[in-house]
């Protein structure tokens, strides 16, 4: 599942690997951090160097697959995207993404997810992909709506626990 490489006209996702370590230290922010609650305001290189060996490890168990997302043309890294086994029900898949401040309001995460959408037969299989957004994130929530995604009903999960604070969704193949 982590060999696959993804093309669009702008972008190129693959999976994350040691050498992004610094770029994904450079690109995490508060802002950012508040959207992922379990990663710092502000990242060291060892940090995401431990996120990145947690995500292969994981991916090597078919938990997980973690691309990291670069323009094409310079690869430049400007974020992550992924799809996430839950621990208690294998069947549900979970959507996640975030860019660098630099890079919002480009396009980049409706082109990234809708690449991973298209793709994620070849990485998961043909399952329906859930995902959840702070209610306050209306970017966010306006990429999954752009990309197909409706709101459903959060399934029993022990993906996260449940935050009165978060907007679910639910895209089918």
């Amino acid at each position: 599942m982590s060999s696959l490489n993804i093309v669009t006209p702008r972008l190129l996702l693959r999976p994350v690997e040691l050498c992004d370590a610094a770029a994904t230290a450079a690109l995490v922010s508060p802002a950012i951090s508040r959207e992922l609650l379990t990663w710092p305001p502000q990242m060291t290189v060892d940090e995401a160097r431990s996120k990145i060996q947690d995500s292969r490890r994981l991916a090597a168990d078919d938990l997980c697959v973690h691309w990291g997302i670069f323009l094409k043309d310079e690869l430049t890294l400007i974020g992550w995207t992924g799809l996430t086994r839950d621990p208690l029900d294998p069947s549900l898949w979970w959507l996640g993404y975030w860019l660098g401040e630099a890079y919002w309001r480009q396009g980049y995460a409706s082109e990234a997810v809708r690449a991973v959408l298209v793709n994620r037969a070849l990485a998961i299989g043909a399952v329906p992909v859930h995902a959840f957004v702070r209610t306050g994130n209306r970017a966010s929530i306006a990429v999954l709506e752009r990309v197909g995604f409706v709101g459903s009903d959060r399934p029993a999960t022990g993906y996260r626990p449940q935050c009165d604070t978060e907007v679910h969704f639910r895209h089918d193949p």
